[in-house]
């Protein structure tokens, strides 16, 4: 009887267990189903445009911190070099919206308080540990952050 007790314990301890995907890195969904931002990214990269920028920055100089629940990005950036980096140091509001092309499932939009768009930053991808936008297909830069 013993034995009989142990075995159905045995197997039905499989089914007890929780599955859980964790595969997301703790990032969170956005409203789209794509992987959220939230949390700290560091810039590392500007490139594209018209005239084929192309920049890089030192880890930890320009930081971006994703607020999702608040839809708040915190920008510190200490970039003393005069060149194109996005976005000064400050707070800023921001928005999905979802796009009408077929090459791109959302964008993010920087916002003022009443909503109105300050500046669109085109497709977001995350893999892993690198965040991007994308504006590549209309002479725009290409925005690469990582963790």
């Amino acid at each position: 009887m013993k034995t009989l007790k142990l075995l159905i314990i045995l197997i039905s301890l499989p089914f007890c267990t929780a599955c859980n995907n964790d595969d997301d890195n703790g990032l969170g969904p956005d409203p789209t189903g794509n992987v959220g931002f939230e949390g700290k990214w560091y810039l590392i990269n500007i490139n594209g445009g018209f005239a084929g920028y192309n920049h890089d920055f030192e880890k930890g100089l320009i930081t971006w911190t994703f607020n999702e629940s608040e839809k708040k990005i915190v920008v510190v950036n200490n970039n003393p070099a005069d060149v194109y980096d996005a976005l000064g140091m400050g707070t800023y509001d921001y928005e999905y919206i979802l796009a009408d092309s077929q090459s791109c499932d959302s964008t993010l939009n920087i916002t003022q308080a009443n909503n109105e768009v300050l500046y669109n930053f085109g497709c977001h991808k995350i893999e892993d540990t690198t965040l991007t936008f994308s504006q590549i297909e209309v002479d725009g830069f290409k925005i690469t952050l990582v963790r």
